[in-house]
């Protein structure tokens, strides 16, 4: 079956148009992980929203479509994992958890050392008054 475009098979004209349409919606590889791993998820999306279709049409540009969309997905999975993207989310994740935890025990520091310094300040206090008791009967014997 060869078209009357330029000699292309319907096949090829479907994954060009697919290809096309890929590239334009998902656009190429990102720089960062954070855009890598939003443009994944929008991927997987696409591809879920195809198969979750009720009645999915079976013409060959669909065909083609998701076949570029896998390809991208493949791609961006592979570029996730060589740039050590879940390494740095998960050293991101980590020091979030380590600042939070870290602030919940400089709270609970202060709470603690609050009672105890109005005790000490009491105790130093009574022990300053016990004192000068002490060498006023002394000074005065």
């Amino acid at each position: 079956m060869v078209s009357s475009y330029g000699g292309n098979t319907n096949w090829e004209n479907a994954q060009q148009t697919a290809f096309n349409d890929v590239q334009n919606q998902f656009g190429g590889l990102p720089y960062d992980c954070q855009d890598l791993d939003n443009k994944m998820k929008k991927i997987d999306e696409a591809i879920q929203k195809h198969y979750s279709k009720k009645n999915p049409s079976n013409s060959l540009y669909e065909k083609a479509y998701i076949e570029q969309l896998q390809l991208k997905k493949s791609i961006f999975t592979s570029s996730f994992s060589s740039n050590g993207c879940r390494d740095i989310f998960e050293n991101i994740r980590l020091k979030t958890n380590l600042v939070g935890q870290t602030q919940k025990a400089i709270s609970a520091e202060k709470n603690i050392l609050g009672e105890n310094n109005k005790e000490q300040n009491i105790y130093i206090g009574i022990g300053g008054i016990a004192l000068l008791i002490g060498l006023f009967i002394i000074l005065n014997k």
